[in-house]
């Protein structure tokens, strides 16, 4: 669908539209682990010349792939400088989805190096910014970030309880979804929500 919006975006010269379309390509590639493929349509945003002006509401998903990609690939100083400036974006007008999950991403790269009091740092920061508000399309993921970090600092218990909260979260966003059983099967059979559920030790919900 990203591909046949591009070619109509192209025909028309409609550059919102071609942007929009590469974004979506990226995070699709992203979301395969083809990390190769997503930085190269990320990219082709990226290095787009500097007269056309990228709507912050494109910029946040395209940063938030960016330090993703860049994180996979063992890159952490580019994986961070995307994070930050996502988190610089987000923080503006107050956007609390992308914002939590730019302090996630960060989180995620300490983690990775083993940097546990940074990560520490980012989880009550992108905990911080959920309170109060309804932005369950980063909850989950800040909930399973938490879960992974107790877990390596060895809190079971705290680790439970953030696996069960993240694995309720991804449920009530698939019963959003209704009776569209060809996306709740798309996101309740992605492995990284089926490790969650193990993790939590609660079976989704029926798909059919």
């Amino acid at each position: 669908m990203s591909e046949q919006g591009i070619l109509q975006a192209l025909e028309v010269k409609h550059q919102y539209g071609q942007l929009l379309g590469y974004i979506l390509l990226g995070c699709t590639h992203l979301g395969m682990e083809e990390y190769d493929h997503a930085l190269r349509y990320f990219n082709s945003v990226n290095y787009r010349p500097k007269h056309i002006l990228m709507d912050w509401i494109l910029q946040m998903p395209l940063y938030l792939g960016l330090s993703e990609c860049w994180l996979r690939q063992g890159k952490f100083a580019r994986a961070s400088q995307a994070a930050h400036q996502l988190c610089t974006l987000a923080a503006q007008p107050g956007e609390h989805t992308y914002l939590a999950l730019g302090r996630q991403m960060l989180a995620e790269i300490a983690l990775t190096q083993r940097k546990w009091e940074e990560a520490e740092t980012e989880v009550a920061q992108a905990i911080a910014v959920l309170e109060g508000v309804e932005a369950p399309l980063a909850e989950w993921r800040v909930y399973a970030t938490a879960a992974l970090l107790h877990a390596r600092r060895r809190r079971q218990a705290e680790a439970e309880q953030c696996w069960t909260r993240s694995a309720a979260l991804l449920q009530r966003l698939a019963d959003s979804l209704g009776d569209n059983i060809e996306l709740r099967h798309s996101l309740l059979t992605c492995p990284s929500v089926r490790a969650i559920f193990d993790r939590a030790c609660l079976p989704p919900h029926p798909l059919l």
